[in-house]
């Protein structure tokens, strides 16, 4: 299955997510997480990084999940007043250490002195639960809460969709990654985003999501864990309808 792309979007895919983070001395940076739900790994090159990785313990469904990470995202509310909601770990970056955060990762980074770090966004099969919770987040609360939107990320997504059919006959973990690109492809017309949504429509209604109503029924359900990655499906035999065109 091949599709068209422009020499600019090809770049914008290839490099999505690559960047450079330079900070002057005593540097704050409040919590969030990164726009669009990639994993993130960053290492400095120079200085010192504090890094905070903050976990919501309560279970909560999404609406409420994100105007608690907006609550948590607000430089007004201490820390302190959530003790009992979050865990939150510290970690000390020198040159050389690397972190590796998964998708919708809440974090706040402290800059004691001068510090350069490179890093990358980049996104994997098995975390697309935690990106498609992180997008909906971004959805509801996102003027909040996260930073800088990267150009790419919807092209790299369906690029990803579009290789379940020719992915190895093992097992991988299917999320509602589906459901979020059939949205955000609504207006789009070209060849790779037509064969995207036509792959992730036949996964989603795998698990009996049709319409619009089932998809938010899904994903306000107060019942799901947003942790729980969904079913494990042999995408090889769901999908063969596409094998004759990969």
């Amino acid at each position: 299955m091949m599709s068209t792309l422009t020499a600019q979007t090809y770049c914008q895919t290839l490099l999505v997510g690559f960047w450079g983070l330079l900070h002057q001395t005593a540097i704050i940076t409040y919590p969030h997480h990164n726009a669009e739900g990639p994993c993130t790994w960053v290492m400095p090159y120079n200085g010192c990084k504090v890094w905070m990785c903050i976990k919501v313990k309560k279970l909560l469904h999404q609406k409420k999940f994100a105007s608690f990470l907006a609550m948590l995202a607000n430089r007004e509310n201490l820390m302190s007043s959530f003790e009992g909601d979050v865990e939150c770990e510290t970690i000390y970056l020198y040159p050389g250490n690397l972190v590796i955060m998964p998708p919708g990762q809440m974090h706040a980074i402290y800059t004691p002195v001068a510090c350069f770090c490179r890093g990358k966004h980049f996104f994997s099969y098995n975390a697309l639960h935690l990106t498609e919770q992180s997008q909906h987040v971004d959805k509801l609360k996102g003027q909040y809460i996260t930073n800088k939107e990267h150009r790419g990320t919807l092209e790299t997504m369906a690029h990803m969709v579009i290789a379940l059919p020719i992915i190895s006959r093992s097992k991988v973990w299917l999320s509602m990654m589906g459901n979020t690109l059939v949205q955000q492809t609504k207006q789009q017309t070209s060849e790779c985003h037509t064969q995207a949504k036509a792959v992730a429509t036949k996964v989603l209604h795998h698990f009996g999501i049709t319409t619009e109503l089932d998809s938010f029924k899904f994903v306000e359900d107060p019942e799901v864990d947003l942790n729980f990655k969904g079913k494990e499906v042999l995408v090889y035999g769901l999908l063969e309808e596409f094998h004759s065109v990969a």
